[in-house]
């Protein structure tokens, strides 16, 4: 595995008196270092040892809530967006037991709710 960086030459106009500016770029979007691998099997172990970093982070503080849309939230979406894009990754069994037993919890909340409902509409009937 090898790091890169490059430079990037932004454009100037000696005629207008706009100067040129040299950048130098060393990540990618998302903030990690470009990386290159020689084989395949390096990529993936790269990619299976970044996701359990996520996992081990999604643990400390747990987010079924969201759908993985906006970029920097780690949420239950954004962990099946990872398994999504890569078929060799799986959600660890303690999350998606976690998962259930939100989803669980939930479904039993609304359920109270719709009773509590219901109560007070054949009541006021």
């Amino acid at each position: 595995m090898r790091g890169a960086s490059y430079l990037r030459l932004s454009g100037g106009n000696w005629e207008s008196g706009k100067s040129w500016s040299c950048k130098k770029y060393s990540a990618d979007s998302y903030g990690s270092a470009f990386l290159f691998f020689d084989t395949e099997e390096e990529r993936a172990a790269a990619i299976a040892a970044e996701f359990d970093q996520t996992c081990a982070a999604f643990r400390k503080a747990p987010n079924f809530g969201g759908e993985g849309r906006i970029y920097n939230r780690l949420d239950y979406g954004r962990l099946i967006k990872w398994v999504e894009t890569h078929p060799d990754l799986s959600i660890p069994e303690d999350i998606v037991a976690a998962k259930a037993a939100d989803d669980e919890a939930k479904l039993e909340a609304r359920r109270v709710a719709l009773a509590a409902e219901l109560a007070g509409l054949s009541q006021s009937a």
